[in-house]
């Protein structure tokens, strides 16, 4: 009894104290609310690019990576989708590491044109580093199926793999009614995926 007597004068210095606490979190859960709801409007009107100073979250530079990819600022995109596969969440680094990956895809099917002026050296260097890109997403998140289908892609039509697996098929070399000469096909392979 004598400890609660002690206690009983200071109880309304501890409410008031608990209802101070309980308003300055209401006020900065409102700030955080706000302040997400401002990034994902400027995310959806495309303007968080034009910020001078985007912020440090790795979902914010994804989203980042993916506004200037679609503006085709490709050197700002690759730098972004960077940022973010440094990400905490392994989904979010494996999705920032397929970004990447298709950007190098792009960089380098553009890259070995030819006709375009360009090389097949440059091309080649782009395109493995796609390769590596989408192996590590697959290594951060195995189940990424995009990631698999666009790393099987790549591997079929890589330069050292293009005379593997491949037959010509020598029937039918005269033109006729609804046959094709020399169809080239792809032998099916009992192993899929990851090689």
């Amino acid at each position: 009894m004598g400890r609660l007597k002690r206690w009983l004068p200071r109880l309304p210095q501890l409410i008031w104290a608990a209802l101070a606490l309980c308003a300055a979190l209401g006020v900065f859960s409102v700030y955080q609310w706000r302040r997400a709801a401002q990034l994902d409007r400027m995310i959806a009107d495309g303007s968080l690019i034009e910020q001078p100073k985007i912020p440090d979250a790795p979902a914010v530079r994804y989203a980042a990576g993916w506004l200037y990819q679609k503006a085709e600022n490709i050197p700002l995109a690759l730098q972004r989708y960077a940022d973010a596969e440094g990400a905490d969440d392994p989904h979010l680094a494996a999705r920032a590491k397929f970004a990447l990956g298709n950007l190098y895809l792009q960089i380098g099917l553009r890259a070995a044109d030819v006709a375009a002026g360009g090389s097949h050296v440059r091309g080649l260097a782009q395109l493995e580093l796609a390769r590596e890109a989408y192996r590590d997403a697959l290594r951060l998140d195995p189940g990424l199926r995009d990631a698999r289908y666009n790393l099987e892609l790549l591997e079929r039509l890589s330069p050292d793999k293009r005379d593997q697996g491949w037959m010509r098929s020598e029937r039918n070399q005269k033109l006729g009614a609804g046959t094709e000469p020399g169809w080239a096909s792809m032998q099916e392979s009992a192993v899929r995926g990851l090689p």
